[in-house]
């Protein structure tokens, strides 16, 4: 017996290490088995004993004429949503603390505000509630705070099984949060006493919920499996004798170097993700058949080939990796919306029981009298009220002068705040050490019992007499419409005149109309300016129209945002209505150059007064890209429309940087489950996202990818507008929308236009603070003309307007292109008197 575990310990130690090592005690031979291609084979390492391929996760795959080792399980995601998700299990953990305290007796409420409520204190739905509350797996890490504040050496890390798990309880406290001015004082910020970890030496102890950001569920549905690795629907037809000639392929290679050999022996442009581009492929063999490496190296790294244009590109799948998380982001987001309401019932349900939550008594943030008095005004009343920090106790101060410090690119002042109590929830282990607790909130104070207030009035504003009368000697109130013929042209010019405004701005791509409207209004006292959207193909379809990330174009963006239920919920809060979507190219577009010639050759008819243009960056075009969420326009809502996804300026990114911007992910779009795949890493992939978990190793480009990809449309779009405009300058007046400084930033309806000459750099909105308009000489007010009648009984245009007519220093232009010609004169009548 002895004699064979030796034996056996032998093999062990003679068993190669890595892939490479197995290969070569193959003593494969091409000549009779073919080629033998192998991905990364240095790179993979044996797990467990033995020396079969199993040992490596790998198995043998005839291709053709060739045979690959290739990883025995793919990692597959199921985006198809037909299986109906359940709302209850896929709560988040604070919606289900809520559910629990809303059933809690006096006594339970002692022990929850007190030592922790567990188990065995609950009997029920809640304690069935609870159990659904305490992690699956219950670890923790013990950190020593750093001399900066921060959490820094790991001391110590457990796990607790299931016995003791049980034996967890749970405490609820209050936190605060501090409303602060920025330094610069455009706008505000807020900072809660949960970002301090305690002071350099203390020892913190936190929740490790590192495989919640894992999971392969999300709301009870099953969405990430490991399955057998087998060939992924692909656009390339492997069998096609276009991809018959061979192929020399050296000893040791590289997947990017492969493909480009392929590409020269078929006529092909093809591409590697660079997650897999550097991967380096070993042939045993010198000549193999193009479709066969085709299909091993898909297969070598679980992926599939997509087309982009005429080119095609090695990626995870058909689906682009970006436009999957949007997918899941999206259908998360609605769901979460129909919680929304469900924890607002169970905030109320809670009610009084509120103040039984106090601070915890070793806080380092228990509030002084005057602070407590603050607190309790807020939480009866929110406001953005504010109050001396000189009443702050010493440990506020500082905790605000620290943060100031950590925070040094958005810096606040600290002479005042503004403070608010939330409610937190955190965990006590059975040998009583209390983790700190969690970081999101079960909600402020006051939403659990809001101040109550009179029923609202639907909004409706003063009224204003209409229709209003524009007087002879009155403001230049100027109206862009849209008038596709000659006929359409010269009635828009009768309409206007009749009605006493004196400047039309045209959107036309027919030189007659715009000749029409011209000889029309020079006779009639109405001056004409040409109405460009540079983007626009409203007047003809595009053979490349841009897109969103999700494929859309056009009416189907405003088709997806119609049956979209977060954007329902968006317009309910904000007001706000939804825009029509008109057709776009983006600046990469091959037919452009014919475009902008068409344009400046409008700009020289004879008699133009100049040139307006508007929505010269669309969104999704620009420059910066922030953290930032905006009034409510969450990133689900912000890419449902950003555009940039053309075929053709995909394809000039994909040359330029090796991927496929349907493949970038947005850090920002949050989602519940894992959807990375091996090979193809992005931690923008995860549930939350930004999280590194130490299990791989994202390609260094990756986590900037999304920066670069904005940056790059930005620029694209900012040359191609100088390209439009500077010859149109040199001919007529230039007059330009103000463009947005930052993405994902909503496009309110009041907007404002500036002059321009080549030169100057084109208007754009503050990055810091988009919704301020500073004022400079030669400003046109510039919003959305109501398209339809009757009016809402929010819409403030006709305050507008009739302060305009007042005030005959002020320019305003009103956007009347979405109105159809033939409905032109109905709604002016309504709006204005008519003047004979």
């Amino acid at each position: 017996m002895s004699r064979v575990l030796l034996f056996i310990s032998l093999l062990a130690n003679q068993a190669p290490k890595t892939l490479a090592g197995y290969i070569d005690g193959l003593n494969w031979n091409p000549a009779k088995a073919g080629a033998l291609v192998t991905v990364s084979p240095e790179s993979v390492r044996a797990s467990g004993g033995g020396v079969s391929l199993a040992a490596f996760k790998r198995k043998k795959v005839v291709v053709g004429g060739l045979t690959a080792i290739v990883p025995t399980e793919m990692v597959v995601i199921d985006d198809s949503f037909k299986q109906p998700p359940n709302l209850y299990d896929g709560l988040p953990r604070e919606a289900k603390v809520l559910y629990l305290l809303k059933s809690l007796t006096d006594g339970q409420w002692k022990l929850a505000t007190g030592r922790g409520i567990g188990l065995n204190d609950l009997q029920g739905e809640p304690r069935a509630v609870y159990q659904s509350i305490l992690p699956k797996k219950m670890k923790w890490i013990a950190y020593r705070v750093g001399a900066d504040g921060q959490l820094g050496k790991e001391e110590e890390k457990g796990e607790l099984d299931g016995t003791a798990t049980s034996r967890v309880r749970l405490r609820v406290s209050r936190r605060i949060q501090f409303q602060l001015q920025l330094a610069n004082e455009r706008g505000t910020t807020f900072h809660s006493t949960d970002e301090d970890w305690g002071s350099p030496g203390d020892l913190v102890t936190t929740r490790d919920d590192e495989e919640e950001m894992n999971r392969g569920d999300s709301f009870g549905v099953t969405v990430r499996q490991a399955i057998e690795n087998k060939p992924k629907p692909s656009d390339i037809a492997y069998a096609d004798v276009g991809f018959d000639p061979l192929v020399e392929v050296p000893p040791a290679s590289t997947v990017r170097d492969l493909l480009k050999s392929i590409g020269a022996a078929t006529g092909r442009e093809i591409h590697a993700d660079i997650r897999v581009a550097e991967r380096r492929v070993t042939v045993v063999g010198n000549r193999v058949r193009s479709g066969d490496l085709l299909k091993a190296l898909a297969l070598g790294v679980t992926g599939a080939y997509r087309r982009v244009g005429g080119a095609y590109i090695l990626t995870s799948d058909l689906m682009g990796l970006g436009t999957r998380k949007m997918r899941f982001a999206t259908w998360q987001e609605n769901l979460e919306n129909a919680t929304y309401t469900k924890e607002d019932e169970w905030r109320r349900e809670i009610g009084d029981n509120v103040h039984r939550i106090g601070f915890l008594p070793d806080s380092t943030f228990v509030p002084n009298g005057t602070v407590r008095k603050q607190l309790e005004r807020f939480d009866t009343n929110p406001s953005t009220a504010t109050f001396s920090a000189d009443e702050l106790t010493p440990a506020m101060r500082e905790f605000l002068a620290t943060t100031n410090k950590r925070y040094a690119h958005q810096p606040v002042k600290t002479d005042r705040v503004g403070v608010a109590s939330e409610i937190e929830y955190g965990f006590l282990l059975p040998d009583g050490r209390a983790l700190k607790p969690e970081r999101t909130s079960i909600g402020f104070a006051w939403s659990f019992k809001p101040p109550a207030s009179p029923p609202r009035d639907p909004g409706r504003l003063p009224k204003s007499v209409l229709p209003l009368s524009i007087p002879a000697a009155g403001p230049a109130i100027s109206f862009a419409v849209f008038a596709p013929t000659p006929e359409a042209a010269e009635q828009a010019v009768e309409q206007v005149r009749v009605h006493g405004i004196r400047e039309i701005w045209l959107e036309t791509r027919d030189p007659r109309a715009l000749e029409t409207a011209i000889q029309k209004g020079r006779a009639a006292g109405v001056k004409v300016q040409l109405y460009v959207r540079p983007w626009s193909s409203r007047a003809a379809a595009a053979e490349d129209p841009d897109r969103t990330i999700l494929g859309d174009a056009g009416a189907a963006i405003d088709e997806r945002i119609q049956k979209e239920p977060a954007w329902q919920r968006y317009f309910n809060q904000s007001q706000e209505k939804l825009t029509p979507a008109f057709e776009t190219i983006s600046p990469t577009d091959p037919g452009l150059p014919v475009r902008w010639n068409e344009l400046v050759t409008l700009s020289r008819t004879p008699g133009l007064a100049g040139v307006v243009v508007a929505d010269s960056a669309p969104n999704g075009y620009e420059p910066v890209t922030n953290r930032a969420i905006y009034a409510g326009y969450s990133r689900v809502l912000a890419h449902t429309k950003n555009l940039g996804y053309s075929t053709s300026q995909r394809l000039a990114f994909l040359r330029l940087h090796e991927i496929d911007p349907i493949d970038i992910v947005d850090e920002m779009l949050m989602s519940g489950p894992d959807l990375r795949q091996p090979f193809f890493l992005d931690d923008g992939l995860r549930g939350i996202p930004t999280v590194f978990d130490g299990g791989d190793q994202p390609h260094p480009a990756i986590p900037g990818m999304f920066r670069v990809w904005t940056e790059f449309r930005a620029k694209a779009n900012a040359s191609a507008i100088q390209k439009l405009l500077t010859p149109i300058a040199a001919i007529v007046p230039v007059t330009i929308e103000a463009r947005l400084g930052v993405a994902n930033y909503p496009r309110f309806k009041n907007r404002a236009l500036f002059p321009w000459r080549p030169g100057m750099p084109l208007p754009e909105t503050d990055a810091e603070a988009p919704y301020r308009i500073v004022e400079r000489p030669g400003m046109i007010g510039y919003a959305d003309f109501p398209d339809t009648w009757p009016l809402s009984p929010t819409d403030y245009t006709p305050l507008l307007v009739q302060y305009v007519i007042g005030n005959k220093e002020r320019r305003v232009a009103f956007d009347a292109s979405a109105v159809p010609p033939q409905q032109l004169p109905i709604l002016l009548d309504h709006w204005f008197t008519r003047k004979e």
